[in-house]
């Protein structure tokens, strides 16, 4: 048996298991000794993995610490009122839609997406807040009335360099 990991990973296994069915992935290469997959942790990475790999015929389980999947897309509760962890914004709707294709259904079948007008709303203590909207010039008047007008500004223009950026990239890398 051979089974080699370049990454620093830790992993709990199931000791019960063959090391023949062991599977380790790593940035320079793949050593498939089965077609049994463990995905560790349920976020975004490790469901869309377990997903393309059951895909392709693995039998795939998912292991997960927190008591629900999701990684950084859960609910904590806060005095009795669930807020979101995150993410805060969802970009690159695309991408999703094909990864829901590609799995035979479509993202507006399998998930309920409502927008908000507030992104996200940071406290510092019992009376200072910074709203984020999804409205640039809502979100720099927020700012300037947070911070003042020259951070305002800082920001429409972290807005502005932000967009030319993607512009540039779009096509060619994504």
């Amino acid at each position: 048996m051979q089974l080699v990991c370049h990454a620093k990973l830790s992993f709990n296994i199931d000791s019960s298991l063959p090391p023949a069915q062991w599977l380790c992935l790593s940035r320079i290469g793949v050593i498939v000794k089965t077609k049994r997959v463990a995905i560790v942790g349920s976020g975004v990475g490790g469901l869309v993995s377990a997903l393309e790999l059951a895909q392709k015929g693995f039998d795939v389980e998912v292991f997960e610490r927190a008591a629900t999947p999701g990684g950084k897309m859960r609910q904590l509760m806060a005095d009795g009122s669930p807020i979101d962890a995150g993410p805060t914004v969802f970009t690159m709707r695309w991408v999703f839609e094909q990864i829901f294709k590609d799995a035979g259904t479509s993202l507006d079948a399998e998930l309920k997406l409502t927008p908000l007008n507030c992104l996200a709303r940071h406290a510092w203590n019992g009376r200072d807040r910074l709203d984020l909207f999804s409205s640039i010039d809502q979100t720099v008047d927020a700012i300037g009335t947070f911070a003042g007008a020259r951070e305002a500004q800082g920001y429409r223009d972290f807005c502005d360099r932000s967009r030319t950026v993607y512009e540039t990239l779009e096509e060619p890398f994504m």
